[in-house]
């Protein structure tokens, strides 16, 4: 008598998942009744499969192809995250971690819909590292994405505590006119306190780029002292960090934003 089960589940950090399988021990029935068998568990990561041409020729035929797209031109766990421009152009990001195109790490990739077509995707700054989802805002004639980079190769071995050790926050601008992300700037270097629900805040005229620190660099936000940031855009660059809020205690979530006519910060 025997039995399998199978998790799969994202993490706090976003497009960070994976899976697990257990076969429970074996017990024995006949001859030797209550005798056990254990079985060892192996962590695994599951990829995902490429998007066929089939599929893709397939959806270009749809009369909802924007609605339908991020469904159907990504991949499992992508977190795509979309806008559109003055001109009708859409630009989409989303995880990319096949082999073919991400090179064995999650890649950030993104994708132009243009002339009711998609173009093929690329990545939005090419490190060969694990990436995370983007948050996306616009903002005087630009396109912002945050998200996080690591700065060394994840493998398999690696534990959660180690991987978001190895996490930098970055923050990567697009330029319509050539349509590429120009500038990549580090907004914090990766470290021990490790950076988590990373968000954009406007008031209409400034841009800020907030986000949490955790001092254990646990995942499930179960312990360690936080700290929240922003970091204001100035022309061109962004400013050395604002402590905002710091507690002895974890904040699991929270929400930064123009209320009224000033900046408000909801925290559980």
């Amino acid at each position: 008598l025997t039995g399998k089960l199978y998790i799969q589940a994202d993490t706090i950090v976003p497009g960070l998942s994976g899976y697990k399988d257990w076969k429970f021990s074996r017990l024995e029935l006949y001859p030797n009744l209550g005798k056990t068998t254990k079985s060892i568990g192996k962590m695994t990561y599951k990829r995902s499969a490429p998007v066929t041409k089939k599929e893709i020729q397939s959806v270009k035929k749809s009369q909802n192809l924007l609605d339908s797209a991020q469904e159907s031109l990504v991949y499992e766990n992508a977190k795509p995250a979309i806008t559109t421009f003055a001109d009708g152009t859409a630009l989409m990001t989303y995880l990319d971690d096949t082999e073919e195109n991400s090179g064995g790490q999650t890649t950030l990739m993104y994708r132009l819909y243009q002339n009711g077509a998609w173009s093929d995707g690329k990545p939005v700054d090419k490190t060969g590292r694990l990436d995370t989802a983007a948050q996306m805002f616009s903002h005087n004639g630009f396109t912002y994405v945050m998200y996080e980079n690591s700065d060394v190769a994840i493998t398999e071995d690696m534990s959660e505590e180690k991987i978001l050790q190895h996490m930098a926050l970055k923050v990567a601008r697009y330029d319509e006119e050539s349509q590429t992300f120009d500038k990549v700037v580090t907004l914090r270097k990766a470290g021990k306190n490790w950076s988590y629900k990373y968000q954009f805040a406007s008031d209409g005229t400034d841009l800020y780029a907030v986000w949490g620190e955790n001092s254990s660099g646990d995942a499930l936000l179960e312990e360690g002292k936080t700290k929240i940031y922003r970091s204001k855009l100035t022309e061109d660059s962004w400013v050395a960090p604002e402590e905002l809020y710091r507690t002895n205690d974890t904040i699991s979530d929270f929400a930064y934003g123009y209320v009224g006519d000033k900046f408000s910060l909801a925290m559980v």
